[in-house]
This record gives C-alpha cells, sequence and structure tokens, in this order.
C-alpha cells in the first residue's frame, strides 16, 4: 500500500510539472487560454462564480453560465465591462497581434473602467490598476506610462491613494479636464486636487462659470439637506426657519434653483 500510495504521489508531482510546463509553453505560442485561465482564476478568486470563460480555439473565447449555457444574451451591463476590463488587463501585459513582439513596450490608457459597476467590482478593479501602478513605478515588465481618466471621485481616490512617504516622489500628474464653449481645456496640478464629490462642487463654484454655478449650487443643497440630512423635503427646510422674512428668502431660493434645474431639463430634452 505504501508503494502504491509513493507511486501515486509521484505520478501528481510529474502531472503537475507537466501541467506548468504546458502553460509556459501556451504563452509562447501566443494563445488566448492562458488569459482565460487567468480571467476565470480572477472571478473564482472575488466569488463571481455566475459566469465563465471557455478558450474555442486558440484566438477565441467564449463567456459562459455554471451549466455550460452561453452567457451572452443574459449578462448585465455591470458583468460585461467586467469581463472587458479583465481581458483588457490582461491583454496589455501581451499582445494581440501574433506578429507583435511581446516585450514591446507600451503606454496604456484606462477611460473610465468603472462605468455602470458596483462598489464591490470598483475596488476589485482600483486593486488591479493599483497593482500594475507599482510594476511601472518599480519597473518591472514593459509598461512604462499610464494615463487613468475618470468621472468617479470614489474611484480616483481609491487608485491615486499613497502612503505619506510615496506621495513625496515626483511619479504622478494629476490633471482636470473642463469644456467650455466647446472647447476642452486642461490643467495641471502639482499635488491631488480631488478630494471628494463635494468639494468639486464647491471648487466648481470658485472657479466655474454663470452656467455651471447655478447648477453646483442646486447639488450643494440637495447633497447637505437630502442626503446627509435624512431625506429633507423643501417643506422641512422652510420649517427650521422662525423668522418670517428668512423663510420668505429660502423659499425664493429654493424656487430658483428649481427654476434653474427645470431650465437645464428643457434644453437637455430639446437638445436630445
Amino acid at each position: 500500500i505504501n508503494g502504491i500510495r509513493n507511486r501515486i504521489n509521484k505520478g501528481e508531482e510529474i502531472i503537475k510539472n507537466l501541467k506548468n510546463e504546458i502553460k509556459e509553453l501556451e504563452k509562447q505560442i501566443k494563445s488566448v487560454k492562458p488569459t482565460v485561465d487567468a480571467i476565470n482564476g480572477l472571478l473564482q478568486k472575488f466569488g463571481f462564480t455566475g459566469f465563465r470563460l471557455m478558450a474555442v480555439d486558440d484566438k477565441h473565447y467564449q463567456i459562459i453560465r455554471c451549466d455550460g449555457s452561453p452567457a451572452k444574451e443574459t449578462l448585465s451591463e455591470g458583468e460585461r465591462n467586467f469581463i472587458v476590463f479583465l481581458y483588457f488587463y490582461y491583454l496589455i501585459q501581451g499582445v494581440l497581434d501574433e506578429n507583435e513582439s511581446i516585450n514591446e513596450n507600451k503606454i496604456v490608457v484606462f477611460d473610465d473602467p468603472v462605468s455602470s459597476l458596483d462598489s464591490n467590482v470598483l475596488f476589485i478593479i482600483s486593486t488591479l490598476i493599483r497593482h500594475i501602478l507599482c510594476k511601472v513605478r518599480q519597473g518591472e515588465g514593459n509598461i512604462k506610462q499610464i494615463f487613468i481618466l475618470t468621472h468617479n471621485a470614489y474611484f480616483f481616490k481609491e487608485i491615486t491613494y499613497l502612503p505619506i512617504q510615496e506621495s513625496k516622489r515626483k511619479e504622478y500628474s494629476y490633471y482636470i479636464v473642463k469644456k467650455q464653449n466647446n472647447v476642452s481645456g486642461i490643467k495641471w496640478y502639482e499635488k491631488n486636487p480631488i478630494k471628494s464629490t463635494y468639494q468639486l462642487l464647491w471648487d466648481e463654484i470658485k472657479n466655474g462659470t454663470d452656467i455651471s454655478v447655478p447648477n453646483a449650487m442646486r447639488r450643494i443643497i440637495e447633497f447637505y439637506f437630502k442626503i446627509l440630512g435624512n431625506d429633507y423635503s423643501d417643506n422641512v427646510i422652510l420649517e427650521k426657519f422662525d423668522d418670517p422674512n428668512e423663510k420668505l428668502i429660502c423659499k425664493t431660493l429654493l424656487s430658483w434653483l428649481m427654476l434653474i434645474h427645470m431650465k437645464y431639463l428643457m434644453m437637455l430634452t430639446f437638445l436630445l
């Protein structure tokens, strides 16, 4: 019995070594299968068991459910975007064209990668991008520069968080892109200019235009009273004032903000 067990253990060790050798050879022939295996491993690691990828041949894969049925028509927008990101995440570490050199230097652009994703997936994507940023800073791999564009302040804070000792190193640049009069302008900042969505609204009031300021004021008041203030209605806000004159001023302000809001909605409807 002991002899048979030893032969089984040796056989399993040989199988394990052969599987590792096969994986390395598959990487050399630039097959899609290593990427499929890596994505499936990542999905399983983070608890996404509702779907997985299956390699159809060396260049194509299929998205399937746990029972093996195709998942193409039943994927949510968030699931679809997550898979697309994961494929891109592994693609930039390899090549798309089999004639390209896998060791060629790259500049990578992530353009708003967290659209339509929940907070859990957003955290995963932030972690993966930070991993790439760490490799770039340490000079590992062939990715030499990364650009990250986003509208999501929470995602921005996740990927730009740096320990104090690292924040002093001049390896990051921060920019804000704004469009005025149909012309996009880019402004550089020496330090991270984004603290929170709420602070961005105040910055918009300080530096905005006649068109953007009223909308920013409306959003600040709604955020403060209706989100932080436990969903206060306009009447509840008015009841906070004892002085009739102050109450009238507040009512006028709320009405003005509502008119501005309706004006923008009408403009948007007209444009659509």
